[in-house]
């Protein structure tokens, strides 16, 4: 199938995983690749060129327009593998993967100095403040197995409801294809979870902590109140200090 947004034949040449994202299942209209995927066989990835209701975190709807790589991915692992002890924090994988992504596209324009990750969900260029995209991971319990539904999407050739990346980039004269962005997503996170399956979690936690945008600034949690983050913790959750007392607390929601 190919349109053109979207190719499965350049897909599939830019995809370098040996499981994730094989096979690809490009639909024109859904209500939610997450509503898709559970009939799907595992490492499967259901994208679609629109979404009725896309979601985002606490039940927001994540704004699903044309031109936005708009994906989920099945993955089940075993309870007792590494991965299974790190399953909270797959959804800043998931992130990281796309931030990789888009700093192999143009390091200067999409680099680390560009794009940053905002806790716990959101992908923002840094330079006008604009979300560009987000994650989201849904676990299921299935007794020896979790099985994990994980969210993505971002702005690939949209300009609207912020900015995208090819608008960004645009200066350059390149321009990007869904396609090829999301194998990138894909090969990036397999990278990952293999690292974690390597018992290599601590690299995968400084690069995440590198690009989250609250280390070292103030927050309000809606339980520890108002705590400097110095770092994030192995579950996923931000760390850092009270204010006023300096004592250890974990940010577990920002309001």
């Amino acid at each position: 199938m190919s349109t053109n947004l979207f190719s499965l034949e350049t897909y599939y040449q830019c995809l370098k995983t040996s499981r994730l994202g094989r096979p690809c299942l490009y639909l024109d209209t859904v209500s939610s690749t997450i509503d898709v995927i559970p009939r799907e066989k595992p490492n499967t990835l259901i994208l679609a060129k629109e979404q009725t209701r896309g979601r985002g975190q606490r039940t927001n709807v994540w704004q699903s327009l044309v031109g936005c790589a708009m994906g989920s991915v099945r993955l089940q692992c075993a309870k007792d593998s590494l991965l299974a002890k790190r399953v909270c924090f797959l959804q800043h994988i998931l992130a990281l993967s796309a931030a990789r992504t888009l700093e192999r596209i143009d390091p200067y324009r999409l680099g680390r100095d560009q794009i940053g990750l905002k806790w716990p969900n959101d992908i923002i260029y840094k330079k006008d403040k604009l979300k560009i995209g987000g994650v989201l991971v849904n676990t299921q319990d299935l007794g020896e197995l979790y099985d994990i539904t994980l969210s993505f999407g971002l702005n690939v050739d949209n300009r609207e409801p912020t900015t995208c990346v090819n608008e960004i980039i645009k200066p350059t004269g390149k321009r990007v294809t869904i396609d090829s962005v999301v194998a990138g997503i894909m090969n990036n996170l397999e990278e990952y979870t293999d690292e974690l399956n390597e018992d290599r979690f601590e690299q995968i936690k400084v690069d995440y902590e590198r690009r989250c945008m609250q280390i070292g600034k103030i927050v309000l949690d809606e339980k520890a109140g108002t705590v400097k983050v110095t770092g994030v913790n192995e579950d996923g959750f931000l760390i850092g200090e009270c204010e006023t007392s300096r004592k250890p607390r974990t940010v577990m929601r920002i309001i």
